[in-house]
């Protein structure tokens, strides 16, 4: 294996100061774990990332402490001539249109431009983390019992309302003095792609058991927790003017109307934190709230989480019910891939 082609820090960086090699080939990732454990020392990590061994300075290589807290990502580390690779296998991960940047990317940069405002939020240890994501409500990724009583059925006059970032606003409506770093982002995404993922990014990793250092659950929460119950709020709206609810994907909502209608209100537009109609389905087909298929102008469409947009875009009417949402395991030292008839995200 050719480590040039992969990035190294000096061994004396800091756990947050490394860049991860982000890797979404399964077979590439088992060559990485072949090769790292074909070194002669192996080394333990601590809770914080840092190396436990006073003999750094020899080849080794060590699990990355993401393992015990992660299901489809897994992570390794490799010392090697005075650097340190840190590798992660994260499939789906789209890194050319994400711009290569990272969770952790995001949270730096809120950190460089809301740290002193943001002090009062800022949480290091891992335990009370792991107490305040008790309170964040799992989103809204689901069908309704109208839903499910569609499910396999070809389905016309349905659109979708998208909320534009509606974490990083709802964040922002509960705590307005950020409101000046998110719309710039916001407003700007379009001139600086990399803005796009800064924004989509930074709310998991305010909340990340998987980073270490400054985090800021509470502001996470008041971010997701908000968009749900802003979600169910506009859902008694549509529900008031006889729409019917089909679902939710996170931050927006399936709906459909006998004579094709469209919903409006005085919160549609294209602001942070406004809603617009960004979907109308010539057809649509749910197999769950995880995975359906559509024809919109006359192109089809299949989305299956887990599944990446490389692989869902060679995809026919009819092939969601080949393919199910796949989950990643490590299995006596190898990433292994199974197919999990399981997974349902009602």
């Amino acid at each position: 294996m050719k480590l040039d082609k992969y990035i190294g820090v000096p061994y004396t960086y800091q756990p947050s100061k490394r860049k991860s090699n982000i890797i979404t080939d399964i077979d590439e990732f088992n060559e990485i774990i072949a090769y790292c454990q074909n070194q002669n020392k192996e080394y333990t990590m601590t809770e914080h990332g840092a190396i436990q061994d006073n003999l750094i300075m020899r080849d080794g290589w060590c699990w990355d402490n993401k393992n015990a807290i992660s299901n489809n990502t897994f992570g390794i580390i490799l010392i090697k001539n005075g650097l340190i690779y840190q590798f992660t296998f994260w499939p789906g991960k789209n890194t050319k249109e994400e711009g290569g940047i990272t969770g952790l990317d995001a949270l730096k940069r809120f950190r460089t431009y809301c740290g002193k405002i943001a002090a009062p939020y800022a949480i290091t240890d891992n335990r009370k983390i792991e107490n305040i994501k008790k309170t964040i409500e799992k989103p809204l990724i689901e069908l309704t019992p109208f839903g499910n009583m569609l499910k396999d059925c070809d389905l016309e006059n349905v659109k979708h309302i998208d909320i534009h970032s509606a974490y990083p606003a709802f964040l922002c409506k509960k705590h307005p003095e950020f409101f000046n770093y998110f719309n710039e982002l916001y407003t700007q995404r379009d001139i600086h792609p990399e803005y796009k993922s800064y924004l989509n990014f930074c709310i998991g990793a305010m909340q990340s058991l998987k980073i270490s250092g400054k985090r800021y659950p509470e502001l996470a929460r008041d971010a997701i927790n908000d968009t749900k119950a802003y979600l169910l709020e506009l859902t008694k709206l549509l529900q008031k003017e006889g729409f019917s609810i089909i679902g939710y994907n996170t931050d927006g909502i399936f709906y459909m109307d006998a004579s094709n209608r469209e919903y409006h209100d005085e919160n549609e537009g294209d602001d942070m934190g406004q809603w617009r109609v960004d979907h109308h389905f010539d057809k649509i087909r749910f197999k769950s709230a995880g995975a359906y298929e559509y024809i919109e102008n006359g192109e089809y469409h299949a989305v299956v989480r887990g599944i990446p947009k490389e692989i869902s875009k060679t995809f026919e009417w009819g092939d969601i019910y080949k393919h199910h949402p796949k989950r990643y395991v490590l299995l006596k030292d190898k990433v292994v891939e199974v197919a999990d008839n399981e997974i349902d995200f009602e």
